[in-house]
């Protein structure tokens, strides 16, 4: 929604999504979550082979709520 709302608002007749100080921080949000995605997504890949990845999981969880907290 963040990513379409900057394309159709408009400021000094351009989207203010092409405007650097909206453009770095939309990048850093689109960044970290496909990388929390990615990593929630392997963590769950090992739960379904059968393994009991309790380390992995800890560690993807403090990562993505430490992402999440940049965002």
């Amino acid at each position: 929604a963040t990513g379409a709302y900057s394309r159709i608002r408009r400021q000094f007749k351009q989207p203010i999504g092409h405007m650097e100080g909206v453009e770095e921080p939309l990048a850093r949000l689109g960044g970290n979550a496909y990388v929390m995605d990615a990593a929630s997504n392997l963590t769950v890949a090992g739960i379904d082979l059968g393994e009991k990845p309790s380390v992995i999981s800890a560690i993807v969880k403090y990562h993505c709520t430490h992402r999440g907290q940049q965002s």
